[in-house]
């Protein structure tokens, strides 16, 4: 289930162009966690967050070495 808070201040809360950074640089830190996801530029706040908490569920539960990788990688 996705955390509608979060779709909010991402949906309403942010610049179109602050969006697009945050986009670029989650796949900048993606790459550099070693994760092969790639967020396409045109996509939805809701698809954001629930594209992200897939890949961190499955991360914790089946490579949680990648998964505290990315976690210092993260640019916050």
């Amino acid at each position: 289930m996705t955390d509608m808070s979060s779709v909010k201040i991402l949906d309403k809360k942010l610049s179109p162009v602050l969006y697009k950074n945050l986009v670029i640089q989650l796949n900048k830190d993606l790459l550099l966690g070693g994760i092969s996801l790639k967020i396409e530029l045109s996509c939805a706040p809701n698809d954001l967050v629930l594209q992200l908490n897939k890949l961190l569920k499955s991360l914790v539960q089946n490579d949680y070495q990648v998964f505290n990788q990315f976690m210092y990688t993260l640019d916050v």
